[in-house]
C-alpha cells in the first residue's frame, strides 16, 4: 500500500505489488504477479482511466513482453535533439532486440554514444541483449534539424486568458443558459482559464474558435482538468471545416490524452466519446494534443462543447481549459519501434517532431511558455551559475544541458521533482568552463524547452 498513489485504481495496486516485489524479492514473483492479474481482466494492455470513474476501464487478459519499450512525449521543439529510447527487459529472453527510429526529413544524424547506425533516414541500435528482470537500456543519439528544414513556429491561436487571447474564443449555448467564462478559480498558467461549470439541467453550451488556417505541421494543444458526473456530463472537442455548419468530433485526431469514457446511452449523445469522470485525482492539469495536418491550408473551426444531463448526485466542477494552442511549423513524425529477432514489431510510438530555426526563440511553448528560466549573475565566473526556475506547477523533472558554440553537449544535470512556484539552483561545476558564448537548454516533461545565452567570463 505505501507504494500506491492516493485514491488508487486495481491497477494502481497490481503496480505497487509488482513494484514491492522488485523491492523485496528482485523480481522473482513477477511472473506470478501478472498472470493472475491479467486472468482477471488487468492485464499488460488493460487501461485504468481515472481511479475515480466506473466507467472509462478498458480490460486486458495479456501478460507482458519479454521487453518493453518505454513510451515517451507524443509532441516535441527544438533545433538539436538529444533523443534517448528506453527498453526495459520484463521477462528475461533468449534472443536479442533491436530498436529503430525513423527520422522525419529535415532531422540528421549526428552521433551516438551507446551504438546507434543510420541507415537511410533510419537511426538502429542492434543485437541489444538482457541478462535479467527489471534490467534497461537508454539508447541515446543526437539529431539536428537542417537549415532548410527549420521554420519559427507561428501560433493563430493562443489563449490563455492572461493577455494572450488569440483565436477570437466566444461562448453560446445551444440548450440551456449555462455558458463557459473566464475564471481564477483554477488555472494551469497565471490566474485565469476558461472554465464551464456543469448545471443541475440539462444543458448544451460550446467555446468557439474564429476560424483559422492550419499550415504545414499543426497540432492543437491545450491543459485542462474536468469532474464531471461519469458518463452522464461531459466535454467534447469538435471541429468544423465549413464555417460552423456542420462539426465533428474531434476524438480521431487526439495523438495525446484523448477522451477517456463515452456518454451514457441514456444521454443526448450516447456511445459518443467525451472527456467525463475526474481528469486527476490530485487536481493537476493534463496536456491533450491533437494532429491538425488533415486539414492544412483550409479554414478550421474548433469547439469545446459541453453537455450535461438532468441533476447531479453530487458537487463536480467541470471542465477548465487554458493555454489553448494552435501551432503551425514544419518537422514531421519519429517513428520508433521495438523489433524481435524475427524482426516482427512488437511495440511503437509515433511523436511529432517540431524542426526550429537554432536562434529562434519560438520553442517557447506548452510548459515552457508558462515558466520563467534566468540564470545570475550573466555573466558567470568562478563560482559557476545560479539558476532561477519558476514552474506554474510541480513536476516530475527538468533536464539541464549545456552545449558550446558547435552545439556540443557539455555538462549535462536533472533536477528532480521540483515543486510549484520559485526555486534555486546552483551549478558551481558550470566554473570550470573556458571562457566563451554557451546556450542552456532546460528540458520540460511535455517536450517543450526553454534556452538561454550564458557567457562564462
Amino acid at each position: 500500500m505505501k507504494l500506491q498513489p492516493c485514491q488508487p485504481g486495481f491497477l494502481d495496486a497490481r503496480d505497487g505489488i509488482l513494484a514491492a516485489d522488485s523491492l523485496l524479492y528482485q523480481g522473482q514473483y513477477h511472473t506470478s504477479i501478472w498472470s493472475a492479474f491479467a486472468r482477471r481482466g488487468m492485464g499488460y494492455n488493460a487501461v485504468q482511466g481515472a481511479s475515480t470513474s466506473a466507467t472509462d476501464q478498458t480490460a486486458g487478459f495479456d501478460t507482458p513482453p519479454n521487453v518493453s519499450l518505454k513510451k515517451t512525449t507524443a509532441l516535441v521543439f527544438g533545433n538539436t535533439f538529444d533523443v534517448a529510447i528506453r527498453v526495459t527487459c520484463l521477462q528475461v529472453p533468449t534472443t536479442a532486440y533491436s530498436v529503430s527510429d525513423e527520422l522525419p526529413a529535415g532531422l540528421q544524424f549526428v552521433g551516438s554514444t551507446t551504438g546507434g547506425t543510420l541507415m537511410g533516414n533510419k537511426v538502429t541500435f542492434a543485437n541489444l541483449a538482457f541478462t535479467s528482470t527489471n534490467q534497461s537500456l537508454t539508447l541515446r543519439f543526437r539529431a539536428q534539424a537542417t537549415t532548410a528544414a527549420a521554420y519559427a513556429l507561428l501560433t493563430p491561436v493562443d489563449d490563455n486568458q492572461d493577455g494572450r487571447t488569440a483565436g477570437g474564443f466566444a461562448s453560446t449555448f445551444l440548450a440551456g443558459i449555462t455558458a463557459w467564462a473566464s475564471s481564477s478559480t483554477r488555472a494551469f498558467s497565471g490566474t485565469q482559464a476558461w472554465a464551464a461549470t456543469p448545471p443541475v439541467t440539462p444543458s448544451d453550451y460550446v467555446l468557439t474558435s474564429a476560424p483559422f488556417t492550419p499550415t504545414g505541421l499543426s497540432v492543437l494543444s491545450f491543459y485542462h482538468y474536468f469532474d464531471f458526473e461519469a458518463s452522464y456530463d461531459g466535454g467534447t472537442v469538435e471541429l468544423s471545416t465549413d464555417n460552423g455548419t456542420t462539426w465533428q468530433n474531434g476524438e480521431v485526431y487526439f495523438i495525446q490524452n484523448g477522451p477517456n469514457s463515452v456518454f451514457d446511452a441514456s444521454t443526448t449523445a450516447p456511445g459518443e466519446r467525451c472527456f467525463s469522470g475526474t481528469s486527476s485525482s490530485t487536481q493537476t492539469f493534463q496536456r491533450s494534443v491533437m494532429d491538425l495536418r488533415s486539414f492544412a491550408n483550409a479554414p478550421l473551426r474548433i469547439r469545446f462543447r459541453v453537455r450535461t444531463d438532468d441533476g447531479n448526485p453530487g458537487t463536480f466542477e467541470g471542465w477548465v481549459v487554458d493555454d489553448v494552442q494552435v501551432i503551425n511549423g514544419g518537422g514531421g513524425n519519429q517513428r520508433i519501434e521495438l523489433r524481435t529477432a524475427a524482426n516482427a514489431v512488437q511495440e511503437s510510438q509515433t511523436v511529432v517532431t517540431y524542426l526550429v530555426p537554432a536562434t529562434a526563440t519560438a520553442t517557447q511553448t506548452g510548459l515552457a511558455k508558462a515558466s520563467q528560466f534566468s540564470a545570475q549573475p550573466n555573466p558567470f565566473g568562478s563560482v559557476g551559475l545560479r539558476l532561477q526556475l519558476s514552474l506554474p506547477t510541480a513536476q516530475p523533472r527538468v533536464s539541464l544541458t549545456l552545449f558550446d558554440v558547435a552545439g556540443r553537449s557539455l555538462p549535462r544535470r536533472t533536477v528532480d521533482r521540483p515543486g510549484a512556484g520559485p526555486s534555486t539552483l546552483a551549478w558551481p561545476e558550470a566554473a570550470a568552463l573556458p571562457a566563451g558564448l554557451y546556450l542552456l537548454r532546460a528540458q520540460l516533461p511535455d517536450g517543450s524547452s526553454s534556452t538561454l545565452r550564458v557567457v562564462r567570463e
